[in-house]
């Protein structure tokens, strides 16, 4: 389970206009309960035409026994790229899976009838532009709040903020993960898009 040490964050957040987002995301894997996290989002590119929203930023790191920030860790957030490249688990407003009705079980399966993806996978899924897009078009509140919904899911199911390097890559790689929470997640915003 992800573990997220409250500390002060006002000191470490950055006083700019042009921040779009900044918030506080799961500790370092590597020190948990040491190492804190704020990922500071400075702006963010949509390509409706081809699909791709862009995402710039950084991440903090803070030493929760001084307080003070660290330097040592690789502070790029590099190649967040949204695409239909690959697709994301749909969630309900408590962050567990919603069922795909459709799926057909193993043993129901009939050897060799062809089955469509949507019957082999158990739970709703979305390329993950198309998710993205639609919670941007949908919700009518301030970039900062859905963005830390946007955040919070890509930071507890996909981990993608423990990856230090191409997070693209490691997101068309890695195979869609299907894990419930394992405490419920209470959210304003649906993520069942």
């Amino acid at each position: 389970m992800k573990i997220k040490t409250p500390f002060n964050t006002a000191p470490f957040t950055p006083k700019s206009d042009d921040i779009q987002y900044c918030g506080q995301i799961s500790d370092h894997p590597l020190f948990p309960g040491k190492i804190g996290r704020l990922l500071v989002i400075t702006k963010y590119m949509a390509d409706g035409d081809n699909h791709r929203l862009t995402v710039y930023g950084y991440l903090i790191h803070v030493d929760l026994d001084t307080g003070e920030k660290v330097t040592s860790f690789k502070d790029s957030l590099e190649d967040w790229v949204v695409t239909d490249a690959y697709k994301v688990v749909l969630r309900n407003a408590s962050g567990y899976m919603i069922e795909n009705s459709e799926f057909v079980q193993e043993e129901d399966r009939i050897e060799g009838e062809q089955y469509s993806e949507s019957q082999l996978t158990p739970y709703k899924v979305l390329p993950a532009y198309v998710r993205f897009a639609r919670m941007l078009k949908t919700y009518t509140v301030p970039a900062q709040m859905l963005f830390q919904k946007i955040v919070d899911m890509e930071d507890e199911f996909n981990s993608i903020f423990d990856v230090y390097g191409n997070i693209y890559e490691y997101m068309i790689n890695k195979p869609v993960e299907f894990k419930n929470p394992e405490n419920p997640i209470n959210r304003e915003i649906p993520s069942n898009l």
